[in-house]
């Protein structure tokens, strides 16, 4: 056989590094991956219910027949881990665990603020490359819980503080905004917008304001279209000057450029507002996100009666500009073209429903999502639409009435005793039916969360939530 030379084993050698390298760089690019998955919702949507559950069913690997990497064995281990980020507040998983598995269980306080949790997953990929080169991975899972009335803040960004006092005069010239506004109207009306600034009047002004958005959000009407959305959540900047402002009615009529007046103050701290809170939330958080769960509580605008129902639909299209980003310039630039990839709408608490009537509410949600907004314009986002819920406090059952049997539900009705049969009532069929809904026609009882009994080991009852993850998140495990 032929002698092999110096200059050969060095060639193989060079050739072995290269393929080394080559094999190396390949693992890394497909070793660890993050996804953030944002989830957000108007207060009442059950966000923080939503989290502790689908977190919680996720740590214990229950529950979850229909997540594909789960029952299929792809997964070997799902832990909590440290976040990544550390600016922001963790989300209090083990207090809202405790909260549901009283003695005397509860329904954990709503989000107020911005919040994150970390679940890490090791798994084992599909794809043939990926399991010769590396035979585990992690897949590392941010859920950040935000207020969906951020969200409502959007719109402001291209107005000018004249615009949005002559929005907010159009506002309220309809009930039952008026009437929830007749303190602020009363001071809004002894101001002169051209006169010397005091800080007590304000402060009185802003305090006003923010009393009557959250009279039209705690109200029986359930309105949700409610600007700016840190009125109602302020989070940690309550009391801040950037939130200390209100509009001024009859702007146009009562101009005043001195520096010191009530119009240019409340100007500025609008300005302000959009510089200092909206547009860096966008920037350091929203932008982040990769996937999207929105929950929608559409039962409870369907219970308060059509004025609601219009009120949800035009806040929801209000939401979902922000997985437009097309249409607003400003937010475009700052995504840097990252977009949303997946996005799940969800209409919560559908445990109170009957099955058939479970089905009803997704067709109901697929379209009121998209009666004002073009499909199209997510930009190639996967799009999902689902009832759920993410705690399941009824069961099952029948009810025979006048010869006829329906379907219905068992549950705990806050401050009674016992279980009582529960039937809210029939949704409508369509979305024209929807918006002539009329209050009344809908009810939904109060429960309280189920007893869990061994939820460490057996996880906690919910609808839907595996059909959630394998939406959003089966094509991360090939």
């Amino acid at each position: 056989m032929p002698s092999v030379g110096r200059r050969t084993f060095y060639a193989i050698d060079k050739l072995i590094d290269n393929i080394e390298t080559v094999a190396g760089s390949l693992t890394s690019a497909f070793h660890d991956q993050t996804i953030k998955i944002g989830v957000t919702g108007l207060a009442g949507a059950g966000k923080t219910v939503f989290i502790t559950s689908l977190v919680h069913n996720l740590l214990t690997k229950q529950r979850l027949p229909l997540f594909s990497p789960l029952v299929g064995g792809q997964i070997e281990a799902i832990m909590l881990s440290p976040q990544n980020d550390q600016t922001i507040p963790r989300f209090a998983l083990e207090r809202h665990l405790d909260d549901l598995t009283a003695k005397n269980p509860g329904w954990p306080e709503s989000t107020s603020q911005l919040s994150q949790i970390r679940v890490t997953i090791k798994y084992r990929p599909n794809q043939l490359v990926t399991r010769t080169l590396n035979s585990t991975r992690l897949l590392h899972l941010d859920f950040v819980d935000y207020p969906g009335e951020w969200l409502l803040d959007l719109p402001l960004m291209d107005m000018t503080f004249e615009d949005w006092c002559q929005q907010n005069q159009q506002l309220l010239t309809s009930e039952p905004r008026q009437s929830y506004a007749t303190d602020w109207i009363k001071t809004c009306r002894q101001v002169n917008a051209s006169g010397r600034f005091d800080e007590r009047t304000v402060e009185r002004l802003a305090a006003q304001y923010r009393d009557f958005l959250l009279r039209c959000k705690n109200s029986e009407h359930r309105l949700s279209n409610l600007q700016p959305g840190r009125f109602i959540l302020p989070g940690d900047m309550a009391g801040s000057p950037a939130l200390t402002f209100s509009p001024l009615l009859d702007f146009q009529k009562q101009k005043g450029d001195d520096v010191w007046s009530y119009r240019r103050i409340m100007s500025d701290r609008f300005e302000s507002y959009k510089k200092k809170v909206v547009k860096p939330f966008f920037k350091e958080h929203f932008a982040s996100l990769d996937r999207q769960f929105v929950l929608v509580d559409l039962l409870g605008a369907i219970e308060a009666g059509r004025s609601s129902v219009q009120e949800l639909e035009e806040t929801l299209d209000l939401v979902m500009q922000a997985y437009r980003p097309g249409k607003l310039s400003w937010l475009s630039s700052l995504l840097l073209g990252k977009r949303i990839s997946h996005l799940y709408f969800a209409a919560s608490k559908a445990d109170l429903l009957p099955r058939d009537q479970q089905k009803k509410l997704t067709s109901l949600l697929s379209s009121f999502a998209r009666s004002k907004g073009d499909r199209s314009l997510y930009l190639g986002a996967q799009v999902a639409y689902s009832a759920l819920a993410a705690v399941r406090a009824t069961e099952a059952a029948e009810i025979q009435q006048n010869g006829e049997t329906y379907e219905a539900v068992i549950g705990q009705i806050k401050g009674e005793e016992g279980k009582s049969v529960l039937f809210p009532g029939d949704l409508p069929t369509d979305l024209r039916d929807l918006r002539n809904f009329e209050a009344g026609d809908f009810t939904l009882p109060k429960l309280t969360p189920p007893k869990l009994t061994a939820v460490d080991q057996n996880g906690i009852p919910h609808i839907g939530l595996d059909r959630a993850l394998e939406f959003l998140l089966k094509d991360a495990f090939l």
